[in-house]
């Protein structure tokens, strides 16, 4: 710290003082000091003379010499104006530094920054199974699309037979060979050249168990549903070894489901499945032996932490599960935003004389996957009121869902629509603009927020539906084949 001293000169004042001082007169009688004058004329040799000073009384007027007590009545001189102050003095020198004071506490931590970019490129492709027309020859394989480079394949898989369908854990694709194939196959979403793995779904002595669709808990745990059994299997979709034995780890079971006996038992007919909240959804369609929906489907409930059945008490008869409203049930759908479970039924839409009375007894079935309960939600109309057989829906928020439509001429050729549902008001619209006419074989929302709608034709691919503005993308996606499924993944390279 730099110092600067101030020092301020101040005068000196002196009074004068007058002082009178009055002489003195001594008696010589005194013998005292004597002052003398040379020239006073005095005689030493006179003696009688001494006695003159008896009669001479001028003595006396010493005592009028008071002149000297003037001296009071000189007053002080008043003290003189302060004079300037003096020039500012050089700056000393700095002092030592002082000793460093005790390190304060730590003060709180600040918050976290944001995370800074990272180089990975994030690619989102549509992984499409498609197939020829049906017949000896057809085939199938899967087409890797890129969503990022414009809707354009750029990846063939294997090719193989026609009867598969798809599902991914978020990591890779799985091909699930159904009636007479039983296998599941993994592919990588980058590779297309070689499987992970293509492993026998069949125990000793089966002929067909006709596997139908494959969920996930995690990477470790997956359930599969089986048509022509009465048991679910239990995989580990990442198996240490490639072998059967390290993909099934076990099974559940849906005997309970079963009607009939001996040769004529029939099967709960699983088709879909469905994983919320470690609760493992599966869909049975109850069919008769002539596969006519005579009867109701079900819905069995799964605690995937044990794989014990959950009593729902939603059945009218003795089973765990949830009995539906509707027929010929098919496609479980979670959605995130209602919180709820989705069920289309298309009723008998093949008209199976096997099924008497009004054929239709299909609509849009809602579950509530906490309380089990369900409710139809949008009726098929019946023979003379329809919009045609629900074949497949799917619900984008709790307002507005999305069906496919169909219904078959004299000549059993399909003829579909594509219309949509005010969820609201239960009201289903005219077919929607653009697609009229198309004969359309699946849908799917896409990670580019579209609904995919497969075409069948000489030319054949994907129709989109923007689901914010609901408009028809004008330009189609084409495949080789036709599209029979599809899954959407997002890969990081």
């Amino acid at each position: 710290m730099k110092v600067t001293t101030y020092k301020k000169a101040l005068p000196l004042l002196m009074t004068a003082m007058l002082i009178s001082v009055s002489a003195c007169s001594s008696n010589d009688d005194d013998g005292d000091f004597v002052a003398s004058n040379d020239d006073s004329g005095v005689n030493e040799e006179s003696g009688d003379t001494s006695d003159t000073s008896d009669t001479s009384d001028t003595s006396d007027t010493s005592d009028t010499s008071d002149t000297s007590d003037t001296s009071d009545t000189s007053d002080t001189s008043d003290t003189g104006d302060t004079g300037d102050t003096g020039d500012t003095g050089d700056t000393g020198d700095t002092g030592d530094t002082g000793n460093t004071g005790d390190t304060g506490d730590t003060g709180d931590t600040g918050d976290t920054g944001d995370t800074g970019d990272t180089d990975d490129t994030v690619t989102s492709f549509a992984f499409s199974f498609n197939r020829t027309p049906f017949g000896a020859d057809s085939s199938a394989r899967i087409q890797r699309i890129s969503l990022t480079d414009g809707n354009t394949i750029n990846g063939d898989y294997p090719s193989t037979s026609t009867d598969h369908t798809l599902a991914t854990d978020g990591n890779n694709i799985y091909q699930i060979g159904r009636f007479r194939i039983d296998n599941l196959t993994q592919f990588g979403p980058i590779d297309t050249s070689i499987a992970g793995y293509q492993l026998s779904l069949l125990s000793e002595g089966d002929s067909t168990t006709n596997p139908q669709s494959l969920v996930f808990v995690n990477d470790d745990l997956a359930y599969l549903t089986r048509r022509a059994t009465d048991s679910l299997l239990i995989l580990d979709p990442t198996p240490e070894e490639n072998t059967t034995e390290s993909l099934i780890t076990g099974s559940l079971s849906l005997a309970d489901y079963n009607t009939g006996s001996g040769d004529d038992l029939l099967f709960p007919d699983m088709t879909d499945a469905l994983i919320v909240d470690n609760k493992l959804f599966v869909l049975m369609e109850n069919l008769n032996a002539s596969f006519a929906p005579e009867n109701p489907g079900f819905v069995a409930v799964f605690d995937t932490d044990t794989n014990l059945e959950i009593q729902t008490g939603e059945a009218s008869i003795p089973f765990n599960g949830i009995q539906l409203e509707v027929a010929n049930p098919t496609g479980l759908q979670f959605n995130e935003e209602t919180g709820m479970v989705y069920v289309v039924g298309r009723g008998n839409l093949f008209n199976n004389a096997q099924a008497p009375g009004d054929p239709f007894t299909g609509g849009l079935e809602v579950i509530d996957p906490n309380t089990f309960e369900s409710s139809l939600l949008v009726d098929d109309g019946d023979a003379d009121n329809n919009n045609d057989f629900f074949n497949s829906a799917v619900v984008v928020n709790n307002e507005l869902a999305y069906v496919m439509t169909i219904i078959f001429d004299d000549d059993f050729n399909p003829i579909t629509n594509l219309r949509t549902i005010d969820l609201a008001t239960a009201e289903i619209s005219e077919p929607v603009v653009g697609l009229e006419g198309l004969n359309m074989t699946i849908m799917a929302i896409g990670s580019d927020n579209h609904l995919w709608i497969g075409i069948e034709s000489d030319a054949p691919g994907y129709m989109r539906v923007d689901l914010d503005t609901g408009l028809v993308a004008p330009e189609m996606v084409r495949t080789d084949l036709i599209p029979s499924d599809v899954v959407f993944l997002e890969v990081s390279e």
